[in-house]
């Protein structure tokens, strides 16, 4: 009786371990699949901005906000924006599901990003409703950004 007992004890301990391992590995592959999503996220980012340097790093378009205009071209202006919306989409997934460890890493990058297109995002950040919508939560993310592209990108 006494075997049977210590049995059953130690069935329902190694059923207890295995269920909590069970679950760390579970979580360390929801750490990891959001790591991974945050990376293929940025990468696709980075060859969007292969493919079109001058709206990833606008520093050599001469906007005009009233009259929303790069370059002069109102069309330029739109594919800007299009392309700057993309980016904070981005940006906001990789903050979302990038792991705690790296996401300072990751706001470092979105930062940088953020500021190629300061003087944009300065200018209309409040005026137009995609912006305003994400001003509320990433506020301190586009003020840093500001001063960044402010002192790296006249």
């Amino acid at each position: 009786m006494l075997f049977r007992s210590s049995f059953s004890i130690l069935f329902y301990l190694l059923a207890g371990l295995s269920v909590a391992i069970a679950a760390m590995a579970i979580f360390a592959n929801r750490r990891t699949q959001r790591e991974s999503n945050a990376r293929k996220a940025y990468l696709d980012y980075t060859l969007r901005g292969v493919e079109r340097p001058d709206l990833a790093f606008p520093a050599r378009l001469q906007f005009d906000f009233q009259e929303q205009t790069a370059n002069g071209k109102r069309e330029l202006f739109e594919q800007y924006e299009w392309n700057l919306s993309a980016t904070l989409i981005t940006v906001d997934f990789m903050l979302e599901h990038a792991n705690t460890k790296a996401h300072e890493h990751w706001r470092a990058i979105a930062v940088r990003q953020l500021a190629y297109h300061w003087k944009y995002i300065q200018h209309v950040r409040r005026e137009k409703p995609s912006l305003a919508l994400r001003e509320k939560r990433m506020k301190a993310l586009f003020d840093e950004a500001i001063a960044l592209g402010r002192d790296r990108f006249p």
